[in-house]
């Protein structure tokens, strides 16, 4: 959730299940980005916490979300619930956008113009 939230803020994107993770654990996420919004935690309470499935799932539409943000081709996605599977393809997406644009910077110019 914290890897989420801190490439979310630094792509400037707007997730529809707003996350907050304030350090070690306590993560929680929201159901919708209004202010009446439940909120639940990213973390289980039981062995069969239904809250906390309900959690996950709100995480994986936030992690397919912003690998969309990213750049990445939905062809190239994972399921959802390959979490880390996904963030690691949106990886691989962030650095080859960033070789792109190094190497067009890179490139002789027409003197500025």
């Amino acid at each position: 959730a914290c890897l989420t939230a801190a490439v979310a803020d630094a792509l400037g994107a707007v997730l529809p299940h707003p996350l907050r993770a304030p350090g070690r654990g306590g993560a929680t996420i929201d159901e919708r980005a209004d202010a009446g919004s439940k909120t639940y935690a990213l973390a289980p309470r039981g062995a069969d916490d239904p809250q906390f499935g309900f959690a996950l799932s709100l995480l994986q539409n936030d992690v397919t979300r912003l690998c969309l943000a990213g750049g990445v081709a939905p062809d190239a996605l994972w399921p959802a619930e390959a979490l880390l599977l996904n963030l690691t393809t949106l990886r691989d997406a962030l650095r080859t956008r960033a070789a792109t644009a190094l190497a067009r910077c890179s490139e002789p110019g027409d003197g500025g113009r």
